[in-house]
Parts: C-alpha cells; sequence; structure tokens
C-alpha cells in the first residue's frame, strides 16, 4: 500500500511542480497571463464552456467524428491490409504504394475534401478516414507478412488448408500489429478531425479552438486542447480493455 503511495506522488509530484509553477508565472507578469494563461484561468474557462454547454456540444461532435472515422478506417484497413498480405503477386504490387500512401500528410490533402465531400459532418469522418486507414493497411499487411513461416509449413504438413492457417496462424499472429494500428491511428484521428474543423466547420473543438484563438483567449484554447487530450486517453483506455481481452495470453 505505501509502495502504491509512494509511486502515485513520485508519477504526480512533476506535474504538481510544472503546475504550481505554471500558476506563479502568471501571477507574477501580466504579460506571461495573457501569452500563457495559467491553471486557475484555463480551469475557469473549463468550467464556464462546460456550464455553457459548448464545450459539451464541441466535444461530442468531434468524439463523433473521431470515431466513426476511426472505425472506418480500422475496419477497411484490416479488411484490405489482410487481403493483400495473403496474396503474394498483390504484395509484390501495392507494397510500394502502401509505403508512400502511408507516408502522406494529412494536411496536403485537407483542403480537397471541402470539394470532395463538402463542408459537413460526411467531411470530417471522411478525412479522420483519410487519416487512418492507410496506417491500418500498412500494419496489418505486415502482421501478415510477420507470420512465422516455419510454424506455416508445419501444420500444411498436418493437413491444414487455407482457411484452417488463416484462421489459426495469420490472424492470431497479425493481431499484435492491428491492436498497435488502432493505437498510433487515435493520434492520427484526433489531428484529422481538428484539421477538418479548424479548416472548415461551426462546431467541434476545432472550430471552438481556433474561435477562441481569434478572439486571444488562450485560457478557452487550452481548455479545448484539454478536452482533446482527455478524448485521446479515452479511445486509448477502451482499445487497452479490448487489446487485454482479446491477447488475454500476453497478460
Amino acid at each position: 500500500m505505501n509502495n502504491s503511495i509512494g509511486g502515485a506522488i513520485t508519477k504526480t509530484a512533476p506535474l504538481i511542480l510544472f503546475l504550481l509553477v505554471w500558476e506563479w508565472a502568471g501571477a507574477s507578469d501580466p504579460r506571461f497571463q495573457f501569452l500563457f494563461a495559467s491553471p486557475s484561468t484555463t480551469a475557469e474557462a473549463f468550467v464556464v464552456g462546460i456550464q455553457s454547454g459548448e464545450l459539451v456540444r464541441a466535444a461530442w461532435i468531434t468524439l463523433a467524428e473521431v470515431v466513426v472515422g476511426l472505425a472506418l478506417g480500422s475496419v477497411i484497413g484490416v479488411i484490405l491490409g489482410v487481403a493483400i498480405g495473403l496474396s503474394f503477386g498483390a504484395a509484390r504490387i501495392f507494397e510500394p504504394y502502401l509505403i508512400v500512401l502511408s507516408s502522406v500528410p494529412i494536411f496536403a490533402i485537407a483542403p480537397m475534401t471541402i470539394l470532395w465531400f463538402g463542408t459537413g459532418f460526411l467531411a470530417k469522418v471522411m478525412l479522420v478516414f483519410l487519416s487512418t486507414v492507410f496506417l491500418a493497411v500498412f500494419q496489418s499487411y505486415s502482421g501478415v507478412r510477420a507470420v512465422d513461416k516455419e510454424l506455416v509449413l508445419y501444420f500444411r504438413s498436418l493437413g491444414a488448408n487455407r482457411t484452417h492457417l488463416v484462421r489459426h496462424i495469420v490472424m492470431p499472429s497479425a493481431l499484435e500489429w492491428i491492436i498497435s494500428a488502432c493505437r498510433l491511428n487515435v493520434g492520427f484521428a484526433i489531428l484529422g478531425a481538428f484539421v477538418a474543423e479548424f479548416i472548415s466547420s461551426n462546431d467541434g473543438l476545432g472550430h471552438f479552438i481556433l474561435k477562441s484563438s481569434g478572439l486571444y483567449k488562450v485560457d478557452a484554447v487550452l481548455a479545448g486542447v484539454f478536452l482533446l487530450a482527455v478524448i485521446s486517453l479515452a479511445i486509448n483506455y477502451l482499445i487497452k480493455i479490448t487489446e487485454r481481452r482479446i491477447l488475454k495470453w500476453r497478460y
């Protein structure tokens, strides 16, 4: 018990020290307060935003965009990645394209989504989808190609057909890669939703942050950023729970 309390204190001490120094700097220098706000003013802006309902609505809209886009990107990406990985011919053809597409920055195509999908909810979801699908494809493909070849040959020698190999060897082996892709894609999904709202939107946390920055309300901007971090932590926590259930043998 004492060890757990000591560990918690050790982990939170740097954060507490940072907040105290930040609060002191904001209280001591009005210029610093204007440029960087302070923990107390940020907390006040957060409470005001929650009470008015503006932050709650913005957070729900951004969360919906992230969840829908991430789900679509992950499911479609996994299906395509596994399909390409299972076909040697397709793997040779598509591997260079996967490498290129997974490295394209979302900022490069974000303005085009306005022309393709408009400025509504669909456009935000599609930008999140485009931010996540290529990494999901590449990770799933890599997971399939990383399967132990000797294990595959051994099962074939025992009479296992292709369906058995995919079900009992390929997919269990690729699951770690797939879950890893989901965890990596959380950040890309939030970035995609934020960029979409930043470019063209009248709601969501991206719009809230853009509007607050235009009014020089640094405390409100930080309140919006805090909510983005909360969304990221919540989704990562759900993925971690799912990972523990699927990959029980690792824990």
